[in-house]
């Protein structure tokens, strides 16, 4: 497969607005027609300086292009790739909390990258309440976040040097994809990286990819009507067919949410660990060893119940101190100053 960039560069003018920049990117990745690209890498950005004021990512990650230029710009290939696949409307500390807490897991932050992606299947159509380029900017905005959250561990000691001399260094990537579905954009991304990241010196391992997802996600995910195809007139189940390569290459980190249309935590590990030892996912058709791919994550009750919904509920009444509750705080700045979702749109 092939995903060249349609973006000369990520480093552009300082009177170029991000929401500018990131409508070109958008528009040029629909008539690209690929399928997934990497469009920049999101910079630590000065704390002290907004973001609506200028372009703000470093450089182009996703090229074909062979300039020297560019090729000295890319970062090194990551042993680990973290992948936050959400709609990003808004981001909520939630997904802070998850993006962290499995960053820090990682261990090696040198040789381990952030990945922010964002489906845009429907991109000929005005996406509601919030447009493509705005999700985009506060997906900058929480990567800022991120950013800054995990260097108060290097502050305190607790995280070993997030670059190295041989041009190892953590990062978090924007990108774009037009597949739905967990196995087919695992496949594609394993095919970006082939050209978005710079090879190491000596030798190189496999990318582990590390899917974020919570219990809902999980359910889809194994649930065989999403494989389903018809083959001469009869119905074939596809669902080994789809995850046997995801799990190969990918592990998912799995989240609980705790609510009313989930249940509990108790009934959520409950369906995992029969998942793992009793016969649900051999009866869809899949293979007992895949949950040995699963990982969870314990959380606090602190984020459990916050949702997109109840921050875009609290911007369209202006409730900025309860937004700033829900989300984090340049993601919180950013929707202030734009006025998202608000009553009239």
């Amino acid at each position: 497969m092939h995903y060249p960039s349609r973006l000369a560069r990520c480093i552009m003018s300082p009177n170029v607005k991000v929401l500018d920049f990131f409508k070109e990117g958008l528009e040029n990745f629909r008539l690209s027609q690929d399928q997934l690209e990497i469009l920049c890498e999101a910079p630590r950005h000065d704390a002290g300086l907004p973001l609506t004021q200028d372009v703000i990512c470093n450089t182009t990650i996703s090229t074909n292009r062979k300039t020297d230029a560019l090729e000295r710009s890319k970062p090194r290939l990551p042993r680990r790739i973290i992948v936050m696949d959400a709609s990003f409307n808004p981001p909520t500390s939630a997904h802070m909390q998850m993006a962290t807490s499995a960053i820090r897991s990682a261990g090696d932050r040198r040789n381990t990258r952030l990945l922010l992606l964002l489906a845009v299947s429907n991109a000929d159509k005005a996406p509601k309440p919030a447009s493509f380029e705005q999700r985009l900017a506060m997906m900058n905005a929480l990567a800022q976040d991120v950013y800054e959250e995990i260097s108060y561990d290097d502050e305190a000691g607790a995280a070993a040097p997030e670059s190295d001399d041989n041009g190892h260094r953590f990062g978090i990537d924007l990108a774009l994809t037009t597949l739905p579905y967990f196995h087919d954009k695992s496949a594609a991304l394993a095919a970006v990286v082939e050209t978005a990241f710079e090879p190491p010196p000596t030798g190189r391992a496999p990318v582990e990819q590390v899917f974020l997802i919570g219990y809902d996600t999980l359910i889809r995910l194994f649930n065989p009507k999403y494989y389903s195809r018809t083959e001469n007139g009869e119905t074939v189940n596809g669902i080994r067919e789809a995850l046997s390569p995801l799990f190969g290459r990918a592990r998912a980190r799995l989240t609980l949410r705790a609510d009313a249309d989930w249940g509990g935590r108790e009934e959520q590990l409950a369906y995992l660990e029969n998942v793992r030892h009793g016969d649900a996912l051999e009866q869809a058709g899949g293979l007992k060893e895949w949950a040995s791919r699963i990982d969870v994550a314990e959380t606090g009750d602190a984020h459990g119940l916050v949702s997109s919904t109840s921050a875009r509920e609290a911007a369209a009444r202006g409730d900025w101190v309860r937004l700033r509750e829900l989300v984090p705080p340049r993601v919180a700045a950013w929707v202030q100053d734009e006025r998202l979702y608000q009553e009239s749109e």
